[in-house]
Parts: C-alpha cells; sequence; structure tokens
C-alpha cells in the first residue's frame, strides 16, 4: 500500500475515531453536569449541617470549583480533540476535491476510502471487472499523489 492510499484510508480511521469521541465527550457532559449538580447539594448539606447557615464554607467551596474545573477540562479537551479529527479529515476532502478526479475515480475513492466498501463490490457496483477499476484506481492515485505533492509544497513555502 502507497503512502496516498494510507492517507486515504485515514478518512475512515477519522470517522470511527470521530464517532468514539462523541460519545466520550457525552459522557464527559453526562458527568459533568451530574458532579456539578452532587458537589453543590452535598456541600450545602455538609454545610446546613455544620454552621446552620445556607453559605457554602470557604475549604467545601474550593473543593468543588475544583472538581467542577477537572471535569470542565476534560470536557474541553474532548471537544479540542474533536475539533483536530474534523479538521483532518476536511483535509483529505480538500486534497481530494482538489485532484480533478472524473466521475468514475470519485466514486471509487468515496467507496473504497471512504466507506471502506471492498473491491470485488466496488467493481460489481460500477459495472467494471476488477483489473478495469485497478486502473481507475491508479490513476485516482496519482491525481491525488500530485495534488498532495503539491499541497505540501505551497505549505512549505508559506
Amino acid at each position: 500500500m502507497c503512502d496516498v492510499e494510507r492517507f486515504l484510508y485515514r478518512y475512515l480511521d477519522y470517522e470511527k475515531e470521530i464517532k468514539y469521541v462523541e460519545v466520550e465527550l457525552e459522557q464527559e457532559k453526562f458527568k459533568y453536569e451530574n458532579q456539578k449538580d452532587s458537589f453543590l447539594r452535598s456541600s450545602i448539606d455538609y454545610n446546613t449541617k455544620v454552621s446552620k447557615t445556607n453559605n457554602i464554607s470557604r475549604p467545601v467551596e474550593i473543593a468543588v470549583d475544583g472538581l467542577i474545573t477537572h471535569y470542565a477540562k476534560r470536557v474541553q479537551n474532548k471537544v479540542t480533540r474533536l475539533n483536530l479529527l474534523c479538521s483532518l479529515q476536511d483535509g483529505i476532502l480538500h486534497v481530494v476535491d482538489d485532484a480533478k478526479l472524473n466521475m468514475d475515480e470519485k466514486m471509487y475513492v468515496e467507496l473504497r476510502y471512504y466507506k471502506g466498501i471492498k473491491v470485488f463490490d466496488i467493481a460489481k457496483k460500477m459495472g467494471y471487472s476488477e483489473r478495469n477499476l485497478n486502473r481507475t484506481k491508479q490513476v485516482a492515485i496519482g491525481k491525488v499523489l500530485f495534488c498532495k505533492a503539491y499541497l505540501d509544497y505551497v505549505d512549505i513555502a508559506k
């Protein structure tokens, strides 16, 4: 497998990781909200028993703030990771769009690298033999390689 194919296969890897991070993010948000409510309720109960007032004692307030901040940072880290993955995925789409692929080449790239469909099934769907599809693949890979190399060169020149 060549570097361009590895580059294109990352799209599917990023897609899977995005879904995983989205689930983790929802779990972290849920934990954050539950912990925040729980900490605030328990600190008020503790404070009421200790001081018979509705004011939260300073040490308890500091502890609650620290825990809330901890969960907020975890949520923010997940959001940052999600944004990075989406950006990387968009970069792949950008390179492929700039490669000026014809319809068959685009269809092959989308089915093979974005959806993970096997070559045999793609050939059947497109009405090609696997051998003819391999030619389409080679042309598409060549165009993407040229475009990626050009874009890498432009980035380095900046």
